[in-house]
């Protein structure tokens, strides 16, 4: 077998010498090995990762509030959209009991004026065979007076 040794030279910013050797088989795969040494850029690394460690679970939480506000409103809105629907339901029922109101009211004034107008016809008859001047006539005169105020004439 044969060995393969390579020696990287690298420079940081205060002209230090980090060295590094790869050596690998020439059967297998190069393993390359980066070593530095605790100063500004591990320290960076450090702040970086807490960073976004920090950033990540200030999201994950974020996200957990979000669907629980979601949640809260579809909510809301089931419950708004039930109250709508009962309310629709409640003013149709009142749209229904108003027009029969309002039928029964139309079929009460009509049965009303139809007897008025026979009693007005009748009183009418009875004024005209009756002598003028007399007692009953009188009444009855009365009576045709009030049945067409009541009449509307």
């Amino acid at each position: 077998m044969r060995f393969v040794v390579y020696n990287i030279h690298l420079y940081n910013m205060r002209n230090r010498i980090l060295t590094c050797e790869l050596s690998s088989r020439t059967t297998r795969p190069l393993v390359y090995v980066l070593a530095l040494p605790y100063d500004e850029v591990q320290s960076r690394m450090h702040w970086h990762i807490v960073l976004v460690s920090t950033l990540s679970s200030l999201m994950i939480v974020l996200v957990a509030i979000l669907m629980v506000l979601t949640m809260k409103l579809a909510r809301k809105e089931m419950c708004l959209t039930t109250a709508l629907v009962k309310q629709k339901e409640k003013t149709q029922q009142l749209e229904r009991k108003s027009k029969n109101q309002s039928v029964a009211f139309e079929t009460a004034s009509h049965d009303i004026r139809a007897s008025l107008a026979a009693i007005s016809g009748s009183v009418e008859i009875s004024i005209n065979e009756n002598h003028q001047g007399s007692e009953l006539a009188t009444d009855l005169q009365i009576v045709q007076s009030s049945t067409k105020y009541l009449q509307g004439k």
